[in-house]
């Protein structure tokens, strides 16, 4: 038996939904997360985004006539292929050491997620300031990051979100 972690792709907003389908056909399935605050008007919300949107973990063996399933399963749109011949192996090293890094069950700190320390010398990437030199200040409570930018001689804070922006 050669029990492997494998990655399924699914419908957008329905995870979880894939995650309990899967766990009734007796697969063990893995999806990591993590807790977002929103701060509203009067209220702080928390809400848990995936840690790999539309992304699942599940481990199978490949070769049980059980997993030929997978893709007939509702919501699952298929197991990720490699050379779209075989299906692609997870890394086990790796998805086995993210629960050792969770707080709670599946949850992950946003702060174990982000590479940049303070002080450290980035970059936009769009917005009006692309390319532009800037040093990472810190994370705010929507998971933005705070950089300091050195405009027209005093140093500004800019919130951008963490897609736009790479070390220098």
């Amino acid at each position: 038996m050669n029990i492997i972690w494998y990655v399924a792709h699914t419908q957008p907003s329905k995870k979880i939904i894939a995650k309990q389908y899967l766990l009734d056909q007796v697969y063990e399935v893995y999806v990591p997360k993590f807790n977002k605050i929103r701060r509203y008007v009067r209220k702080v919300q928390q809400k848990f985004f995936s840690l790999f949107q539309r992304y699942i973990f599940m481990r199978l063996d490949l070769y049980s006539a059980k997993s030929r399933g997978i893709n007939e399963t509702r919501v699952v749109y298929h197991l990720l292929m490699s050379n779209n011949l075989y299906p692609a192996k997870a890394a086990t090293s790796i998805i086995d050491k993210l629960p050792t890094q969770e707080i709670d069950d599946g949850i992950f700190p946003i702060e174990s997620l982000i590479n940049f320390i303070k002080g450290d010398k980035s970059q936009f990437l769009d917005d009006g300031f692309a390319e532009q030199p800037a040093i990472f200040e810190s994370v705010d409570d929507n998971s933005r990051f705070q950089l300091l930018l050195n405009f027209m001689g005093r140093e500004v804070k800019i919130p951008t979100s963490t897609y736009a922006v790479k070390t220098a």
